[in-house]
Parts: structure tokens; C-alpha cells; sequence
């Protein structure tokens, strides 16, 4: 609920738990971002986006196609290969791909991202036709809107901002990152058949109690639907609800 909202207290606690050297480890090491400088080795920037020199559209969308990628980064690149006139290939891309993330988490997190076009700050944002999740940004000041989207066929980062930061307009209706997201995807997507982000092994669905994070028994009166890792449901890590 708090990452659909985007309550960011909820990312700093996140990054306590995991250790400024981690993130930051995980962000230059795991997903090839390469604007991160050792004074970003801090809480605001890695916990609330306050970087020195920020990240480029292109690294976000690649960073974020691990979510729909089944944990995999792909460095991004510009062509696959180069042919002269006799269509002898001169230039070749070597496809460089790490598993940055296990399966499972990777899509434990696709299906906390599909709330926030669900319910959250892009609720009602979503293409047409097609599964998709994505994270909206905002910095404090409005001069920095994002939206990183993810479907099982693309990876798209919006930025929207001015090359001399000044605030944005917020009185444009919509979020208008994730709104000019959503129309590229309708028109790119429009003649691709329907697809839904594969199921990981090694996750189970189960519906929780919200008041107690547990999962629910038959008696518990409000009920979500959260995903698990079938090693945490075995060992006994997640308890079950008791009645209220």
C-alpha cells in the first residue's frame, strides 16, 4: 500500500533494512546505473532519489525491466547488428545480461508495482489490453516528474522536467508521465497479442490480513491478495490470521 502511494518513509525504512552500502552496491553492481558518485552513499539520495547528477530515462527503464524480466538486467543497446551491401554483419552487439534479482522476488515486486495503477498515483493509467506495472516519482519541489512502466513487452521511462530545473505546473490534470506512458504504449502495443507477466516457481498467492500482515484464516473479515515465497510459507515465516 505505501509503495502504491508512494510514502516515502516506508523506502527509508526499506533502505535501513538493507544498508546504505547495499543499495548502493545493488544500484552501480546489480543494474548498471553510472550517474552514482561515493557522496550519494547517503540517505536521501538512495532512499529518496536526491542523487548529485540524478539517472537518465534510458538507465531507469533498464534498471526497471528486471521487475518484468524475471530478475535479469539487460545493459541497454542501440542495434542488434550492422550488415554492409553483400549482408556481411560488420558490427555485432554482445548482449550482456546478470541476474540482478532472484525470480521470485522479482516478481513478488511486479505484483506490489501493479498497484500503483490499480489503486495508487497511476490508478487509471494503465494501457489498454495489456498487463503492466509501473512507479510514478515526484520530487518535493515539482521540478523532476516521473513514471517508469513495465509490460511484458517494453520497458518505458518518462521524465518530464526542464533542462534548467524549475517547478512544473502540478494543475495538468492526470500524472502527466504516466499519462504520455500509457498513450505511447496503447499505439505500440495496439497490434501485439495479449500477454500477463509469467509466474515465478517458487510463489504462492494467498489472501492477508491487512490489520495484521498474516495471512488470513476463513474468519478474518478483511481480506487482500499478496504474494509469498514458497520458502518463507514453509518455514513458518508468515503466520495465519486468527479470528477477530
Amino acid at each position: 500500500y505505501a509503495l502504491a502511494k508512494s510514502w516515502n518513509t516506508i523506502a527509508v525504512r526499506t533502505l535501513m533494512l538493507m544498508g546504505v552500502e547495499t543499495s548502493y552496491d545493488f544500484l552501480v553492481n546489480s543494474v548498471g546505473i553510472s550517474s552514482l558518485h561515493e557522496k550519494d552513499k547517503d540517505w536521501a539520495p538512495l532512499a529518496l532519489g536526491g542523487l548529485s547528477e540524478g539517472i537518465s530515462p534510458l538507465e531507469m527503464a533498464a534498471a526497471y525491466a528486471i521487475f518484468g524480466n524475471e530478475g535479469r538486467y539487460i545493459e541497454p543497446y542501440c542495434y542488434t547488428t550492422v550488415e554492409d551491401s553483400d549482408g556481411e554483419v560488420i558490427l555485432e552487439t554482445k548482449v550482456t545480461s546478470v541476474q540482478a534479482l532472484s525470480e521470485d522476488t522479482a516478481y513478488i515486486m511486479n505484483r506490489m508495482l501493479k498497484n500503483v495503477l490499480t489503486y495508487g498515483t497511476g490508478a487509471g493509467l494503465a494501457p489498454k489490453y495489456m498487463d503492466a506495472v509501473g512507479k510514478t516519482g515526484t520530487a518535493t519541489d515539482d521540478k523532476d516528474h516521473w513514471f517508469i512502466g513495465v509490460t511484458p513487452y517494453y520497458s518505458t521511462a518518462v521524465w518530464m522536467g526542464y533542462d534548467n530545473p524549475a517547478t512544473l505546473s502540478v494543475n495538468y490534470g492526470t500524472h502527466a508521465p504516466t499519462t504520455a506512458w500509457r498513450n505511447v504504449m496503447n499505439i505500440c502495443q495496439q497490434n501485439l497479442p495479449k500477454k500477463n507477466f509469467a509466474v515465478a516457481k517458487g510463489v504462492q498467492q494467498h489472501n492477508y490480513c491487512p490489520i495484521t500482515g498474516n495471512i488470513a484464516n476463513a474468519n478474518c473479515p478483511d481480506q487482500q491478495v499478496g504474494y509469498y515465497k514458497t520458502s518463507t510459507i514453509e518455514s513458518g515465516f508468515v503466520t495465519v490470521c486468527q479470528a477477530h
